[in-house]
């Protein structure tokens, strides 16, 4: 089973981007980072995690 979560704590929400870094910008041989912008202030985000608690997904 899959739970849809808000990252709440401030490990919540590293791991939050570092998945997104992963999955989204090293492919693409960007520096880290690179997965934050100016609108991350304002962006509601959403993970999904596995049973173990593994993010499995992430959006905004």
């Amino acid at each position: 089973m899959y739970h849809l979560r808000v990252p709440q704590t401030e490990e919540e929400l590293e791991r939050y981007y570092q998945f997104r870094w992963e999955m989204l910008r090293k492919p693409l041989h960007q520096p880290k980072g690179s997965e934050r912008d100016a609108w991350d202030a304002m962006a509601h985000h959403q993970m999904v995690v596995d049973e173990q608690g593994n993010l499995v997904a992430v959006g905004r």
